[in-house]
């Protein structure tokens, strides 16, 4: 992401360096920003990766995908005959 580059101001040395300051700081956020999504995208990719072989951490997955599509299923139909019944 690139910054525009803003005219500075032509005022005292005490507002120019408050100036600096802050676009140093919103320079620095951005960046942050970029490397948090940057993290977020590797860790995503290299999960997918994972699941694209057959490791523990693809039948540790599995499983969980079963057991809350199971508990999908159930929990609404219990909470149901036990507020019925």
């Amino acid at each position: 992401m690139q910054m525009v580059e803003m005219q500075k101001p032509t005022t005292s040395p005490e507002f120019q360096d408050r100036y600096d300051t802050a676009m140093r700081d919103i320079e620095r956020d951005c960046l942050k920003r970029e490397k948090a999504g940057a993290v977020v995208m590797m860790s995503v990719m290299s999960y997918g990766n994972a699941l694209r072989s057959d490791t523990p951490l693809k039948r540790i997955s599995d499983l969980a995908k079963y057991f809350l599509i199971l508990c999908a299923g159930v929990i609404p139909n219990l909470l149901f005959i036990h507020v019925v019944f």
